[in-house]
């Protein structure tokens, strides 16, 4: 079973950004190349924080939105 990750990303100005994707590094270069979701084209991303493995989708739906 593939797994998922929930990460959260600490952005230019101290800000943070949750997603979730099942490949972490290539996720974490579209964010830093521009390619990434809107929120991190406006807040360039400055360190991963936290990448959380799951097996389970629901698992990890429910954890993003805690």
């Amino acid at each position: 079973m593939e797994a998922y990750y929930v990460y959260m990303l600490r952005c230019r100005g101290g800000s943070l950004y949750t997603g979730m994707t099942n490949d972490v590094a290539r996720r974490m270069a579209m964010h830093c190349s521009g390619r990434g979701a809107k929120y991190t084209r406006a807040h360039p991303p400055e360190a991963l924080a936290a990448p959380v493995s799951y097996t389970h989708l629901r698992a990890h739906e429910t954890r993003r939105h805690l």
